[in-house]
């Protein structure tokens, strides 16, 4: 139980830092 929350834990973090880099790498492109 306590894995599949760290689990699920450990993937949202690293969908929002994938976001966050594709966000800044947009702004660069388009700035």
């Amino acid at each position: 139980m306590l894995f599949l929350i760290f689990r699920g834990l450990r993937s949202s973090l690293l969908m929002q830092c994938l976001h966050f880099s594709g966000l800044r790498y947009f702004i660069k492109r388009v700035v």
